[in-house]
């Protein structure tokens, strides 16, 4: 046992699963789960969690690391009409208000073109980290032994939001939206009162902004190295040059200057206890737009900064743009081309300002979502 152990730990992975092994309730599922376990990753099929006594799910596929997880629900037009659709969404909301993540991949979208269909999937693996053989992205070498003193950490406790759920989004939409975060304004289009804010010129991109300002200023120490307090001041910089920003934008960010690449349990810990060091000292705001659990889903900004910034999307990825930014955007475009807020030509027009072309349903539903909010 003991040789098998380190031989293990010498050599870490998981063999590529049998497909005999598995159960699928579609051919669907088996195709989609042929192209995934083709490509050399471990896939789980009809994985359930939760209490069968109480609340038992059920989801189609689920993609293992060795530390991450990503869950592919698989929409076929046969099993899953519009109130099957509506139960899969709720039950996507509770998970990920668990720590699931989810990939969806709809059946017609799959037969007219497979390649296009699986991008979403191998990008959310590739952003997680997990790689396959089943082994994940190092998240970087030990630190070497130190001989400063240890570090305390009595003064900082992690802090979670655990606002509720806001009662005007839908059950749906909400789940549709993955970690949708938008940034702040320069000025507000919108005001209060209903009264519009000056014209904002056309810039020399596709989006009528301001180019993004992404920092690339000197990385930080070790978070696991350093104290709460250093690892804030690091935050507090980056924060200060692209927020409001995504607070998981801020740790990744952070934690790539240090050399890290995945941000384990521990890190992600870390982190917020930094992140809550620099809020409870007054330099740093935080805003629970996506209303899920934790400030690494929060968008945050310094002190005195404003709530919304336009500008171009630059480095970041759809799901970093904070969701008032978006909302913001769409209300500009809507008025300024006169398209009816909502339609698939209002939201590609929408997508354009931040050089996106691909409008799929989960981001059609994510824009229906965030165009039904209010944010202050």
């Amino acid at each position: 046992m003991r040789y098998r152990l380190l031989s293990y730990m010498l050599n870490p992975g998981r063999l590529a699963t049998e497909e005999r092994e598995q159960r699928f309730e579609s051919q669907f599922e088996r195709q989609v789960f042929q192209l995934i376990t083709a490509r050399g990753f471990h896939v789980r099929t009809q994985v359930c969690v939760g209490d069968p006594t109480n609340h038992r799910y059920r989801m189609d596929l689920v993609v293992e690391g060795m530390q991450g997880r990503l869950a592919v629900e698989c929409d076929g037009d046969q099993w899953h009409g519009p109130d099957r659709y509506e139960q899969d969404m709720a039950r996507q909301r509770d998970l990920e208000r668990s720590g699931w993540q989810f990939v969806r991949i709809r059946g017609s979208d799959f037969y007219r073109n497979s390649a296009n269909a699986m991008e979403p999937l191998w990008a959310d693996l590739d952003r997680l980290g997990i790689m396959p053989g089943g082994i994940d992205e190092a998240a970087a070498e030990p630190p070497p032994p130190t001989d400063s003193q240890p570090i305390e950490h009595k003064e900082v406790e992690e802090t979670i939001h655990e606002d509720p759920l806001p009662a005007n989004i839908s059950r749906d939409a909400y789940a549709t939206d993955r970690a949708l975060n938008l940034p702040d304004a320069q000025e507000e289009l919108f005001c209060g009162d209903g009264t519009r804010a000056p014209h904002i010129p056309p810039h020399a991109s596709h989006s009528p902004f301001a180019a993004y300002a992404a920092y690339d200023g000197p990385a930080g120490e070790d978070a696991r190295t350093v104290s709460a307090g250093t690892v804030a001041e690091g935050l507090c910089r980056i924060i200060e040059v692209e927020g409001p920003m995504l607070a998981k934008r801020a740790f990744d960010i952070y934690l790539r200057g240090c050399g890290i690449k995945r941000m384990g349990h521990e890190l992600r810990s870390i982190m917020n206890k930094a992140l809550a060091n620099a809020i409870r000292q007054g330099r740093v705001i935080s805003e629970d737009e996506m209303g899920k659990r934790g400030l690494i889903y929060s968008v945050v900004r310094v002190k005195g900064g404003s709530r919304i910034k336009l500008r171009s999307r630059g480095p970041r990825t759809f799901e970093e743009i904070p969701p008032s930014e978006l909302q913001t955007v769409a209300l500009y475009i809507a008025e300024q081309r006169n398209l009816k807020s909502g339609s698939d030509e209002h939201l590609r027009a929408v997508l354009e300002c931040y050089d996106l072309k691909r409008l799929t349903t989960q981001t059609s539903a994510t824009l229906l979502a965030i165009l039904g909010e209010r944010y202050p």
